[in-house]
């Protein structure tokens, strides 16, 4: 009962038009708020499903090999061109590896900070041998998914608060605009009777 009197719905004759227009505004933020809760949740499961689309087409185009570090990981500031899809706590090593064709390479590898130098580790390479980069290491995670639903209702009901204190404020002065219009026309009739 007292949303609906908030939100305008029902028989009032004293509601003026500036009123409906608010209630109007009300109702408005009331869908849009529904509506961005559920494109959170469309645009959070698409870019979910997107990343792990990409990671699988990842895995089809590479191919693991087993690298041996040759240094102990150094943390690298800017690091390395190599460096995509690194994860926090991690940094560079230098490694050799075998490449598909058979061939050995070395290079700079991206490396978690517990590794050590003569370890073997398991890397991707593509069908040249070139390592790319894991993205398992920094996953789009349901929970980052779910985030971004979360994040996305939040920032549209900011919004929508702002326009509804603007739509109030507009509202509120000509509202008073209009009372004082009817006072004037009625305080000189009134001064009368009382004078």
């Amino acid at each position: 009962m007292r949303l609906g009197r908030w939100l305008g719905l029902g028989p009032n004759p004293l509601r003026r038009r500036w009123d409906r227009i608010e209630a109007a505004g009300r109702v408005t933020a009331l869908i849009g708020l529904v509506v961005s809760v559920v494109a959170g949740i469309i645009v959070a499961t698409g870019a979910y499903q997107a990343h792990e689309r990409a990671v699988q087409s990842e895995a089809r185009s590479s191919q693991p090999a087993t690298a041996r570090l040759l240094t102990d990981p150094a943390m690298m500031n800017p690091p390395p061109a190599a460096s995509s899809g690194r994860a926090a706590g991690s940094g560079f090593a230098q490694a050799r590896w075998t490449a598909p064709d058979g061939s050995v390479r070395q290079g700079t590898i991206p490396a978690a900070a517990v590794w050590r130098a003569g370890q073997d580790v398991t890397i991707r390479v593509d069908a040249n041998g070139t390592p790319v980069g894991d993205n398992r290491a920094n996953r789009f995670t349901p929970l980052s998914a779910v985030m971004m639903a979360i994040s996305f209702p939040i920032g549209a009901s900011a919004l929508l608060w702002l326009a509804l204190l603007g739509l109030r404020a507009l509202v509120e002065r000509r509202t008073l605009r209009e009372w004082e219009d009817e006072w004037r026309t009625v305080e000189p009739r009134w001064r009368k009777r009382i004078i």
